[in-house]
């Protein structure tokens, strides 16, 4: 039969985090039902509500082609999930989702490869620390307004055939001096925010009339 799973963090326990790192294991999301005329109806919910999480490799699957998995903040303030941990792999075909004003945000770290291949609808940044981040099948990022590849993080879209970094319905900005694997589209921003450094990539970038390319400039000489 149809179900809803929730599960929501916070509370009055003491303990309020998801056990990670070494010696701990991944998070692993599960649909309600697999086959069926209940797959629409079922869902299981992962509900960060406000809390910053950091866990290993997150994991799942939405049956049918449905979006029944999801990692929600239905909190009141934003936070961020940090995936990795433990140098962690994961593969998650769930989707992520916040409420309005109140964005949920998506951090990378360790060395490990964390794949989504679902929409990943949270209105907060993504951030590559460490590791590889990669989209495939039908993942999407179409509402993270700063997508930021760190050194030594890998942002692979091979999987995509092509990533666009877009100007609606929100402004993106590909903030880079990592590494891009794949094809890049940019009618947004492309440009290093934080650092000024090299940004790789091993496939052809497209820049649209209306896009940006903004660089930094670390020395000048002057003309004799």
């Amino acid at each position: 039969s149809a179900r809803t799973m929730l599960v929501t963090l916070g509370g009055a326990q003491t303990y309020t985090q998801i056990p990670h790192g070494a010696g701990k294991g991944d998070v692993t999301l599960y649909a309600g039902a697999t086959s069926g005329s209940f797959i629409a109806s079922s869902t299981v919910t992962l509900n960060l509500n406000s809390l910053n999480t950091t866990i290993n490799g997150l994991n799942g699957s939405s049956a049918g082609g449905v979006a029944n998995v999801i990692v929600a903040n239905n909190g009141s303030t934003a936070c961020t999930l940090t995936v990795g941990d433990n140098n962690a792999s994961g593969n998650y075909g769930g989707v992520t989702t916040d409420t309005s004003g109140h964005a949920l945000g998506l951090t990378k770290i360790g060395t490990g490869i964390q794949t989504f291949t679902g929409a990943l609808g949270h209105h907060g940044n993504t951030t590559v620390n460490a590791g590889t981040v990669a989209l495939s099948g039908s993942a999407t990022l179409a509402n993270t307004p700063i997508i930021t590849v760190a050194s030594p993080g890998t942002f692979d879209v091979t999987g995509l055939g092509s990533f666009t970094v877009a100007a609606t319905p929100t402004a993106q900005t590909l903030n880079c001096v990592g590494t891009v694997v794949g094809n890049l589209t940019i009618n947004g921003t492309v440009e290093a925010l934080d650092a000024i450094g090299i940004l790789t990539e091993t496939g052809t970038m497209t820049l649209n009339p209306g896009g940006k390319y903004v660089w930094d400039i670390n020395e000048v000489q002057a003309p004799d």
